[in-house]
């Protein structure tokens, strides 16, 4: 064989490797968006389920791990979550008839809070009851 075809051999198998590789590559990532774009459709659908009417609020349940200004941290097991508080929220204490508000809400304690789900699946948080601590 002589010297140049080897080399032309050898150019065209570089060639073959690079053009397998390349579209090897594009396969994958072709892959990889599709599984991101049902990931993404599927949340799509859950916020829609979420904002339905059938649905008339989410319920988030656990102690008060902080509270920094109108920012309510809850945690549940290894779980935690911030809430916001805003003017709209509606405070009372569970089995009590006095006024309550954010002042009324301590560290340990437990919360009942129910939300509401906006079109762009965001919680909207539209009471809370406070569950006191209790002597020990």
């Amino acid at each position: 064989m002589s010297k140049q075809l080897s080399i032309t051999l050898i150019i065209v198998a570089l060639v073959v490797v690079f053009v397998v590789g390349a579209f090897a590559g594009v396969l994958y990532n072709n892959q990889k968006t599709s599984g991101q774009l049902k990931e993404a459709q599927a949340a799509l659908d859950l916020v829609k389920k979420l904002n339905s009417k059938v649905i008339s609020s989410v319920i988030a349940y656990g102690n008060v791990a902080g509270i920094v200004g109108n920012d309510v941290t809850l945690n549940f097991g290894k779980e935690t979550m911030t809430f916001k508080i805003t003017d709209d929220t509606k405070i009372s204490i569970f089995k009590s008839t006095a006024k309550a508000g954010i002042k009324d809400i301590e560290r340990g304690q437990r919360l009942n809070m129910v939300n509401e789900v906006s079109p762009t699946g965001e919680l909207i948080l539209r009471s809370i009851v406070i569950y006191p601590l209790t002597a020990k």
